[in-house]
Order: C-alpha cells, then structure tokens, then sequence
C-alpha cells in the first residue's frame, strides 16, 4: 500500500482524558486507534484536518492537552468543546445541498 494513503484517511471521533495527556479516538483507513494528543498532533496535518472536519477546535484541544499535563484539568471545559463539536457538524451537514432532510433534523 502507499504510505501517503495510509496517512490520509484520518478521522477524528473523540477526545477524553487520559493519565497525563489527551487521548484521541480516530479511525485510521477504517480501524479504530487510540493516541495521547501529541503523538497524534505528530501525525501533521492530516491530523488537523480531521480535527477541523470533525467541528473540533484544534487550538481548544491543545489548551486541554496541556491542562490535563498541568493537572488542572477541568472536565466541563472538554464537555463543552464536544457539545459545540455536536453542533458544528450539524451546521456543516446543514449546508450540504446534497441532503435536504437534516435541515428539518431536531435533536
């Protein structure tokens, strides 16, 4: 297989706390894997763009990461970033033409 396609295909599913950094929950060429946030940050941009296309803040998860190392995380902050991740992608698969249905979609 080519190495590029292997990289590629990142999709970002959640993040959660883990003993000393954030753990990421992604798919990789369809399998699940699991990351502490800066082994996966690492992976470049392809890891970005799958934070970004899942609604996530980048910039918002690396300020978790950190807090989690400073042991002054606080679990609403995480809460709150995947309740506005929620919703981010609702609005983005709201403006897909291509799916007239979710407009009317209540939660």
């Amino acid at each position: 297989a080519h190495h590029l396609t292997t990289v590629q295909a990142l999709i970002f599913v959640d993040a959660e706390r883990g003993p000393d950094d954030l753990v990421v929950t992604f798919h990789r060429n369809h399998y699940q894997d699991r990351l502490p946030w800066n082994e996966f940050k690492s992976l470049g941009p392809p890891a970005a763009t799958a934070v970004v296309k899942a609604g996530w803040k980048f910039v918002a998860l690396e300020q978790i990461a950190e807090s989690i190392r400073a042991r002054r995380f606080d679990e609403k902050e995480l809460d709150k970033l995947r309740n506005e991740a929620r919703d981010e992608r609702k609005r983005i698969s709201i403006r897909k033409p291509s799916d007239p249905v979710s407009v009317f979609e209540i939660d």
